[in-house]
C-alpha cells in the first residue's frame, strides 16, 4: 500500500538535503559551474525529473513483492462507454484510440466492467522475466504469476484510467493490461495495450490467446491495489514492456 505519512513526517525533503550539500561539496565543476546550475530557469523542473527517472530505476531493482505502485487511480468517476471515449480528448497531449480499441470498447464485456462505486486502485507492473519465465510466456502463465504474488487482474475499462494519466510515457512503450479478454467484431479475442508512438499516445489493443506467447523482457500486464488488498494488470512493456499492469 502506498506510504501514508507526509513528506514533513517522512524526514526525506531533510535527507535529501544533506545528500545533494554532499554531492555540491564533492562537485568536480567548481564553484563558477554549480553558480550556473544554480541559475538555471529549469533547475527546479530538471531535478523533478531525475528524481522520477531515479526512483523508476530504484523501483524496478526491488522484489516484486516490494515494488510500488506504478500508478494511483481513483477509478469509477466515468460512468459510460462514451466517458471513458470522452476522457481521452481532454488530456494534454490528447489521447488517440485505434479502431481496434474502439471496436472493443464498444461491447458490452466493456460495459460490464466499468466500476459502479469509486475507489482508490494502485498499478504495478512486472516483466515476465521478472515473473518466471525467460524466454517469455503465455497470457494464462503471466497472469497466474501475478495472482501467486496476490494480485489480481485488471478490469478492462483500467486501461483506459491507465492511459488518460500516463501521459510521460516514453517514446517506443507499449504495455499489456492485465484483463479478462474481450471478443472483437470477428469474434477474436483482445486485451487493451498503451503505448507512444511518433504520432502520439495511443490505446490500442492485443491479441489476448490464452496461448499467445508475450516477450519476456517487455512488461507484463499492469497491476492495481485495493483497499489492503494487492491487484494487478499486466502489460506487454508488453508493461506488462511485456510490461503486465494489473491492480
Amino acid at each position: 500500500m502506498s506510504d501514508q505519512r507526509t513528506l514533513e513526517e517522512s524526514g526525506l525533503p531533510e535527507l535529501l538535503g544533506r545528500m545533494t550539500k554532499d554531492a555540491a561539496m564533492k562537485y568536480n565543476g567548481g564553484i563558477a559551474r554549480l553558480d550556473l546550475v544554480k541559475g538555471h530557469p529549469e533547475f527546479v523542473n530538471q531535478t523533478y525529473g531525475l528524481w522520477d527517472r531515479l526512483a523508476t530505476e530504484q523501483a524496478l531493482r526491488l522484489p516484486l513483492i516490494q515494488r510500488p505502485p506504478f500508478l494511483v487511480a481513483r477509478v469509477g468517476t466515468l460512468k459510460t462507454e462514451a466517458d471513458y471515449r470522452q476522457s481521452l480528448t481532454v488530456t494534454d497531449p490528447v489521447c488517440n484510440i485505434s479502431k481496434w480499441a474502439g471496436d472493443i470498447t464498444g461491447k458490452s464485456a466493456f460495459t460490464a466492467s466499468i466500476p459502479q462505486m469509486e475507489e482508490d486502485v494502485e498499478f504495478v507492473w512486472a516483466s515476465n522475466e521478472e515473473l518466471g519465465y525467460p524466454n517469455g510466456a503465455t497470457r494464462i502463465q503471466s497472469y497466474e504469476a501475478g495472482l501467486k504474488l496476490g494480485w489480481k487482474p485488471c478490469l478492462a475499462s483500467d486501461a483506459y484510467e491507465i492511459r488518460r494519466r500516463y501521459l510521460n510515457q516514453p517514446l517506443g512503450e507499449w504495455m499489456l493490461i492485465a484483463h479478462e479478454p474481450i471478443a472483437d467484431s470477428d469474434g477474436l479475442p483482445k486485451v487493451f495495450r498503451v503505448e507512444h508512438h511518433v504520432d502520439g499516445l495511443w490505446i490500442n489493443t492485443n491479441y489476448g490467446n490464452p496461448d499467445n506467447v508475450w516477450n519476456a523482457s517487455l512488461p507484463s500486464p499492469a497491476l492495481s491495489l485495493k483497499g489492503l488488498d494487492t491487484f494487478f494488470a499486466f502489460f506487454t512493456k508488453i508493461t506488462f514492456m511485456l510490461i503486465l499492469l494489473w491492480k
